[in-house]
């Protein structure tokens, strides 16, 4: 798993989770629909930064930590078991029909509208601010990154060094960068919502690579620990 091949499947990993709907999928509406369209990118920027700091993190501060061989054993099988749940969960939902693309801005637009009329004055933080806010108060961002994220990285720098790590961080925030901005300009326009057909069809796509990519990492956590 080199180059492309990290940058690759970074990107996928994250386009999964981006596109289920979750906190930073409402702020983008919200932002983007107060603000227009450049909210969309800067929600994305605040997103960036605190996953960068996560990332430094990792480099600077548990490299030495992480090439213990129980430690990397562990994260591997704590990844994996969460790529797979994700993958799990992506293709029940989408299965049950619980996640529609529509729904979510119909629904965002909504709220804004009833917040709005109530003219009661409430502080707005700017996209940035948000952008961070929003990720660092989803349990399930901390979840992903103390598990899968975490996996992934080490991953990345076994198997390419250093340039991997850019690599991995440099597809992943491509999938937040792409998805968001294209969701900001779809509510900007104001055209038809993406076919449901397509977008479940993605989601469902990117919820069976994750279960199938998270047996790759349960699988190098297992021989860790035999060899």
């Amino acid at each position: 798993m080199k180059g492309l091949t990290i940058l690759i499947t970074s990107f996928l990993t994250g386009l999964s989770g981006a596109m289920m709907p979750g906190p930073l999928l409402t702020q983008t509406i919200t932002q983007t629909v107060r603000r227009g369209f450049i909210a969309a990118p800067l929600l994305v920027l605040g997103h960036a930064l605190l996953e960068l700091a996560l990332v430094l993190g990792f480099i600077f501060g548990l490299s030495g930590f992480l090439t213990r061989k129980g430690v990397t054993a562990f994260i591997a099988l704590a990844g994996g078991a969460m790529l797979f749940w994700m993958g799990y969960d992506i293709v029940r939902s989408v299965r049950k029909g619980e996640v529609s693309f529509s729904r979510q801005v119909e629904g965002t637009v909504a709220e804004i509208k009833k917040e709005e009329a109530s003219e009661k004055p409430s502080f707005r933080p700017g996209p940035v601010a948000t952008g961070i806010i929003t990720s660092a108060s989803n349990p399930y961002f901390l979840l992903w990154w103390a598990t899968a994220g975490l996996g992934f990285y080490q991953q990345a720098r076994l198997e390419a060094g250093l340039p991997g790590t850019f690599y991995f961080y440099t597809g992943h925030i491509s999938s937040d960068l792409i998805w968001y901005g294209l969701v900001g300009l779809v509510v900007v326009k104001g055209q038809k919502y993406m076919p449901e057909k397509v977008y479940r069809g993605i989601i469902l796509a990117c919820g069976i690579f994750l279960a199938l990519f998270a047996l790759r990492f349960i699988y190098f956590g297992l021989t860790t620990i035999a060899g």
